[in-house]
């Protein structure tokens, strides 16, 4: 437990660096709580508080809609109250690059209901289109247990045949997504993207760092290694812990 505090404190001390950090109060009876990524999405002013998939999380969600809408002010959606429905969605299932789509993967956590709930509020108050990812593997918890981006016109993917079939079922390269870099340590794959910087998994893979460190030096990145391999003992990784605000 100490060390897991000890990188969760790197992980917020590196955002801090490079942008305005909030890090809200533990949750006691919610000891997922720390992934605060699943509990929404937002986009520019516009949110959407979701129903996380497993039940036991479901009330991580009421004290980030009161920080959305009182703190940030944005306009919130809230899938349990808004929608009669079944609806669920988790934030690790959800990837918006920037531009014009928003990737939503279907998964144990996330369903067609979820995925329905954020199409009416982002393509209607945004005119963000949501493409549904059909779900490619049952090995991995959450679409960005795969695919994370570099910036608007990368995407990072892993080598193999993991990485084919999610890359076509995002029909990435139809997308107009110019670039796209292939890593051969899975986790790696899921960074942070932020105002010119990269947060990635301190990988042992030394491939892996070549990879990464070519390509966001091409693209005039800062790359941040972050270990965070506590929170990976329990399918966790890096754009778990956070959600990004563009306000």
């Amino acid at each position: 437990v100490d060390l897991a505090k000890e990188q969760k404190k790197k992980y917020v001390d590196t955002l801090r660096s490079i942008l305005p950090t909030i890090s809200l109060p533990p949750l006691q009876n919610h000891p997922d709580g720390v992934f605060v990524e699943d509990t929404a999405v937002a986009i520019g002013k516009v949110a959407v508080i979701n129903r996380i998939g497993h039940t036991s999380r479901q009330g991580e969600v009421d004290d980030m809609k009161v920080t959305l809408q009182q703190l940030f002010g944005l306009e919130v959606t809230d899938m349990r109250n808004d929608y009669d429905n079944d609806a669920t969605c988790d934030g690790g299932d959800v990837m918006y690059p920037g531009g014009d789509f928003l990737f939503v993967g279907e998964s144990d956590r996330t369903n067609k209901g979820g995925i329905q709930v954020l199409r009416d509020t982002f393509e209607a108050k945004l005119g963000i289109q949501v493409v549904d990812v059909p779900n490619v593997t049952d090995e991995e918890l959450h679409l960005k247990s795969i695919v994370t981006h570099l910036d608007s016109n990368t995407i990072l993917a892993p080598t193999g045949p993991l990485g084919d079939d999610i890359l076509k079922a995002m029909k990435a390269s139809e997308r107009g997504f110019e670039y796209i870099v292939r890593l051969p340590d899975l986790p790696s794959c899921n960074v942070v993207s932020v105002n010119g910087h990269i947060l990635a998994p301190a990988t042992q893979c030394q491939e892996t760092r070549n990879i990464l460190e070519k390509e966001t030096t091409l693209r005039n990145l800062n790359l941040h290694y972050v270990d965070m391999s506590e929170f990976a003992k329990i399918d966790g990784a890096l754009t778990c812990c956070s959600i990004l605000l563009d306000i």
